[in-house]
């Protein structure tokens, strides 16, 4: 990677280079990597890799030392939406803007103005999930099921459920407190078989072990999860079968244009089909180099990412918002024999 050397701007990339959280910067560069071969370099933007302690305190300090000792004029972060508030106050503080990969919380925007998802909120996700069973799959009877042990999906169920009631679909909750195995009483059960769809949130166990119920049921109850199940190795896809889940990319054979160009690009360098951490990072780096190269040094540069104006991605265009809400695709897929395929996409609203 010897095209890192010092240039005229400077993007500083943070992010866990080890441990078993490593997957999320070694994509992470690999999108920025097959990025810079797409659109160039005629900024002369440098990009310097810094790793992350996984704890919100070390993180926080890292960060700030960073930011004091070096002029950065982009930070592009894959950490967890645990660590946005984090790191967002200190961007806040050096009035820096922060492109985050991966997070999705609602309140990002709220924390600081100079932060900025590049994926879809957690509500935007309830909505078109929503949405999605009403428009493919008919839906009139929907079952809701979460784990409270994921604090964040409290904000993906309450917005399931009012989306729900506008479009008219009856819908039964179901939540599981501190259980570490998710399993279901008798009536539980039975709400599932004769649901029109289940919607799981959260850890993949929870559509696995729903699965098996509507398996051994014999009933076509559809099962729909969000994207925590981009993630999935084999091993658990191979039980996922028949489970429609949300993603923020997927490699498509008939892309054109820029996201053809990330797709093929990606599997030529590194012999792989690009996951969806890589392609987030790809449309981070599209964010700064864009802005920066229509940047005229008047005004705050996050004003100028957060213009309204449509950035090319690796699934197609997105638009980041004055209020930093980004907008793009939310994309579903079906798990089958153990390979997913793609089923649709919903525009967030």
């Amino acid at each position: 990677m010897g095209f890192f050397r010092r240039k005229e701007k400077k993007i500083l990339v943070f992010g866990p280079q080890k441990g078993k959280f490593e997957i999320l910067m070694k994509e992470t560069l690999r999108g920025i990597e097959v990025a810079r071969e797409v659109f160039g370099n005629k900024r002369n933007v440098e990009i310097v890799f810094k790793k992350a302690d996984l704890s919100i305190d070390k993180t926080y300090s890292q960060l700030s030392y960073l930011l004091s000792r070096s002029k950065y004029d982009v930070v592009i972060s894959p950490l967890f939406s645990t660590y946005v508030p984090a790191i967002s106050a200190v961007v806040e503080k050096f009035k820096i803007p922060l492109l985050l990969t991966v997070a999705s919380v609602p309140f990002i925007s709220k924390i600081s103005k100079h932060s900025v998802s590049l994926v879809y909120t957690d509500e935007d996700q309830a909505k078109a999930m929503v949405n999605f069973s009403k428009r493919y799959y008919y839906v009139d009877r929907l079952t809701l099921i979460f784990h409270l042990k994921y604090k964040e999906l409290s904000f993906m169920a309450e917005t399931i459920r009012s989306r729900a009631q506008e479009k008219n679909i009856n819908i039964t909750q179901i939540f599981k407190r501190q259980e570490k195995e998710i399993s279901f009483d008798p009536i539980e059960t039975d709400w599932i078989s004769k649901s029109d769809m289940v919607i799981a949130l959260g850890a993949e166990e929870i559509a696995m072990n729903i699965n098996k119920i509507v398996s051994k049921s014999g009933n076509r109850v559809k099962i729909l999860s969000n994207d925590y199940l981009s993630g999935c190795n084999d091993e658990k896809l191979r039980e996922l079968d028949g489970v429609v889940h949300t993603t923020a990319y997927f490699p498509k054979e008939d892309l054109k244009g820029i996201p053809k160009a990330f797709l093929d690009i990606y599997r030529r360098k590194f012999g792989d089909t690009p996951n969806f951490r890589a392609a987030l990072a790809f449309d981070a780096y599209s964010v700064a180099w864009h802005a920066l190269n229509n940047y005229d040094g008047t005004g705050e540069l996050i004003n100028k990412i957060k213009s309204g104006a449509e950035y090319p991605g690796s699934f197609g265009e997105f638009i980041i918002e004055k209020n930093g809400k980004t907008r793009r695709k939310v994309l579903f897929v079906r798990i089958e024999n153990g390979k997913r395929i793609y089923e649709g996409g919903i525009e967030c609203e």
